[in-house]
């Protein structure tokens, strides 16, 4: 038992590089979303309960640079890379 992580992305995740806000379309039922910096500490986390649409983060809050964006769902992981550029 464990997690697989998979790169066929379920997930459009969008605008890259973002600059307020970033939008992930998908199914996102029961979802665990972490931004981690290129150190690989979580700068932002938020769980996803009940969308199935999808979910806007207010991203303003977090410095300039490069992220993964990382989604867990259902035991499987994608990563995403995203930039923050402000």
């Amino acid at each position: 038992v464990g997690i697989d992580e998979y790169n066929e992305s379920s997930f459009n995740v969008f605008p890259n590089p973002a600059q307020e806000e970033l939008t992930i379309e998908g199914d996102m039922l029961n979802a665990e979303v972490h931004l981690l910096d290129m150190q690989g500490r979580v700068v932002f986390e938020k769980t996803v309960a009940d969308e199935h649409a999808g979910v806007k983060l207010n991203i303003s809050n977090i410095a300039n640079g490069y992220y993964i964006l990382r989604i867990k769902q259902s035991g499987q992981i994608q990563n995403h890379r995203i930039q923050i550029q402000h």
